[in-house]
């Protein structure tokens, strides 16, 4: 458990990455902290936090302005985020990237201003968050919209504020690339 911390301005050389990183812990809680400034050195992981076959709780935290993106959970891991109650920007990267096979929530946050996109998801529920500005920068094929669905993926979308997200390659607000199931109301 991590509580009231602040995380700032460390760099990590590894390719697993991260200010914070998990790695096989079933029971990871990350709460009221600043995880700021924090680079990761190659690749494409997460600067702020990273997680693999892990199942973090996420809540109440800043994290901004991070080197890569801002929470990863990498893709095909068996990760389960949960993450609510947060703000997510100013990461030169995406701002949540849960592409793990197990269901994430990604529920009442603030995520605005990430060069690489707001959120990449395989398998989530999206709900009650603000989703703005992301994906200016990026010069990636999908993760530079608001919410980026990749193939196969599962994602309901609901009650969401989606606004002024773009990719120079398509898909500014959501784009969904050979999704399964995506589910968008309200």
């Amino acid at each position: 458990k991590i509580f009231y911390s602040k995380v700032l301005y460390t760099k990590n050389p590894n390719y697993n990455g991260g200010a914070l990183y998990f790695n096989n812990f079933s029971k990871v809680i990350v709460s009221n902290c600043l995880i700021s400034n924090n680079q990761f050195s190659s690749g494409v992981s997460g600067g702020g936090i990273n997680s693999s076959n892990s199942t973090p709780i996420v809540s109440f935290n800043k994290i901004i302005n991070n080197l890569c993106a801002g929470i990863w959970a990498g893709f095909n891991a068996t990760t389960q985020f949960i993450i609510s109650n947060n703000i997510i920007s100013g990461n030169n990267g995406i701002g949540i990237n849960c592409g793990g096979i197990t269901a994430s929530s990604v529920i009442n946050n603030t995520i605005t201003n990430n060069s690489g996109g707001g959120i990449q998801c395989n398998n989530a529920v999206i709900k009650n968050n603000i989703i703005d500005g992301n994906g200016s920068l990026s010069t990636s094929t999908g993760w530079g919209c608001g919410i980026f669905g990749a193939s196969g993926a599962i994602v309901k979308i609901y009650n969401n504020k989606i606004t002024n997200n773009s990719n120079p390659n398509g898909g500014g607000g959501v784009w969904c690339l050979n999704c399964d199931t995506m589910l968008i109301t309200n």
